[in-house]
């Protein structure tokens, strides 16, 4: 997926959505993937979470000390509101600094 921030900047990012699916086993195949490209990980509760994200079941993900995205387990009420019965989680992160390192 490319995201364009404005005329002349495009920024790589690559989103995961599975159903049913958990915080959990979202959480471990980012880090199989991201293991798999030989990148080293940090996982931290964000001071400030996307709030389509259930609080508590949300995660920042950091390599170097850079955020490079976040995953979680999508919110009830977003759920509801697209008639979706499974539980969702969704990941997305930047392949900028991925890529580039």
């Amino acid at each position: 997926m490319v995201q364009k921030t404005d005329a002349l900047t495009e920024n790589e990012s690559l989103a995961i959505a599975l159903t049913p699916a958990n915080f959990t086993e979202m959480k471990q195949i980012m880090e199989y993937f991201l293991g798999m490209l030989g990148v080293k990980v940090k996982i931290d509760e964000p001071p400030s979470a996307p709030t389509h994200f259930i609080e508590g079941r949300v995660a920042e993900i950091k390599v170097n000390d850079s955020t490079i995205g976040f995953l979680g387990e999508i919110h009830p009420k977003i759920l509801s509101n697209w008639k979706i019965k499974m539980p969702v989680a969704l990941m997305e992160i930047s392949l900028d600094n991925i890529l580039n390192r």
